[in-house]
């Protein structure tokens, strides 16, 4: 009997480390299911940085980079003059069809030959229009990627960039786009490179068979 004694006061004497104990591995469970919660919730959560100037006219914008396999449907929408309402430039030039040229609209009937219009976008920037290089990680944020001649985003847009919405005179006729939104919105930058693409169809002098955008074969010549 006064070894049990003994025992329960010895017990006794040990239950403020046993409760310590306890509230140490409460606190480091709390402290890592925090970290884990701040970790989950990704860039999205982060401020927004101030992207480095880079010597050109626009300024680089913070903005996501999806996955190059999504973008293949803006691509073909702005092929087809058919992107969503706002998104892309306020609108295109006709485009010339026939060896006796008439203009007509781009259309998702007569598109211009997207395989084109993609594979210029993958030799400029390799579909990339947020990112320090060219071919940066997808499914990111970063800034505008901006080329060594100051070309912004996926098709490297150089003309027209430093003048606003300032009419100009020929060749390319500028302030028909904003150039900030060239900088800045993934969807207008492939729509406003349609657009020269359309632009350069134009002043090629028409030669080789029917002279029809739609067929990739004849942007080749």
């Amino acid at each position: 009997m006064n070894r049990l004694s003994s025992h329960l006061r010895n017990m006794w004497v040990l239950w403020p480390f046993f409760i310590c104990f306890a509230l140490l591995v409460l606190l480091s469970s709390y402290n890592t299911g925090s970290q884990a919660a701040t970790t989950a919730q990704g860039p999205e959560a982060t401020a927004t940085p101030t992207c480095s100037p880079t010597g050109c006219a626009q300024a680089r914008r913070f903005g996501y980079q999806p996955y190059r396999y999504d973008m293949r449907p803006t691509f073909v929408a702005a092929a087809s003059n058919s992107l969503p309402p706002g998104t892309a430039v306020p609108y295109y030039n006709l485009i010339k069809h026939g060896l006796t040229p008439t203009m007509e609209p781009v259309s998702a009937a007569r598109p211009i030959s997207h395989v084109i219009q993609r594979g210029m976008a993958w030799h400029e920037s390799h579909w990339t229009q947020f990112g320090n290089s060219v071919g940066a990680p997808e499914n990111s944020y970063a800034c505008t990627l901006v080329g060594d001649s100051c070309g912004y985003g996926v098709m490297q847009i150089t003309s027209c960039m430093n003048v606003g919405l300032t009419p100009t005179p020929p060749p390319y006729a500028c302030g028909w786009f904003e150039p900030s939104r060239v900088a800045g919105e993934l969807t207008y930058n492939i729509g406003t490179g349609t657009n020269f693409l359309i632009h350069k169809w134009d002043i090629v002098p028409s030669s080789i068979d029917d002279t029809d955008n739609t067929v990739t074969e004849q942007w080749y010549y």
